[in-house]
């Protein structure tokens, strides 16, 4: 397969941007991996990917400075002159609700979630002539799921920014999202939260990393789609069908009474 050029993936070393990584070098790409804390995890991706033949660079940032975020497209570049696609799966996920959630913990999850995916898509249209890029947003941002709210609207912030610079950067840039639902639960999910969780999902099963990689596969090959978000969830965003007296009256046992 003839390379496809070169793929910056944010947070490539663990878990779904390990499995976007590995997946984006069988499909064609050089991978360019973004590390912080987990270079173990990075050696490993990148060890997977060269034994199956593929190219992976990698490349260390922390998020949390911003000169650090504006450097890295163009220290990408420079060694990847053929440098046209950013995935931006780098994320924090803190739980806290609003009167829980402090402002420094506010502070991080804006800056990972949100203004280094700002910053990059800016230095990448900088330094790129033409590509795309594709931000991993999230399915809870259908719902107003308060105990999650930093993230939540950081997430939401996310698939703004989607939107508006597809309109900014197009024709030469193309920019998407796709938003996973219950795809790699944390290990720390008890089976029986996780029983309750799929009995929701109208697919009534949980997808798996592939399901994601097909989404993205999907926004790479069709070039007439910029500004979308494609949801991986299972149909969960779908199932909510608001309160009527029907569902009142099957949550009671009761049939319909109009």
């Amino acid at each position: 397969m003839s390379r496809r050029g070169t793929a910056l993936v944010t947070g490539g070393g663990l878990r779904l941007g390990r499995a976007l990584a590995v997946g984006l070098a069988e499909f064609g790409y050089r991978i360019a991996l973004h590390f912080n804390a987990s270079r173990d995890e990075a050696e490993a991706t990148a060890g997977e990917i060269r034994r199956q033949g593929g190219t992976c660079l990698l490349f260390a940032a922390d998020f949390r400075d911003d000169e650090q975020i504006l450097d890295l497209p163009t220290r990408v570049a420079a060694q990847c002159t053929d440098l046209n696609l950013l995935v931006n799966n780098a994320s924090v996920y803190a739980p806290g609700t609003l009167a829980e959630t402090s402002a420094q913990a506010l502070d991080e999850t804006l800056q990972i979630n949100f203004k280094a995916p700002f910053l990059l898509i800016q230095r990448f249209a900088a330094v790129c002539d033409a590509g795309q890029v594709i931000n991993l947003a999230d399915a809870k941002t259908a719902f107003n799921q308060f105990p999650y709210a930093a993230y939540i609207l950081s997430k939401r912030a996310l698939l703004d920014l989607t939107r508006l610079a597809a309109v900014e950067l197009a024709p030469r840039i193309r920019v998407n999202a796709v938003s996973p639902g219950v795809i790699l639960p944390p290990a720390s999910r008890t089976p029986e939260y996780l029983e309750w969780r799929r009995q929701a999902l109208p697919l009534q099963r949980f997808g798996q990393p592939r399901h994601v990689l097909h989404a993205v596969r999907f926004l790479i090959e069709n070039d007439f789609v910029t500004g979308a978000c494609i949801p991986v969830d299972g149909g969960e965003i779908q199932s909510v069908e608001g309160r009527n007296t029907a569902s009142f009256s099957r949550r009671r046992g009761e049939g319909p009474d109009g």
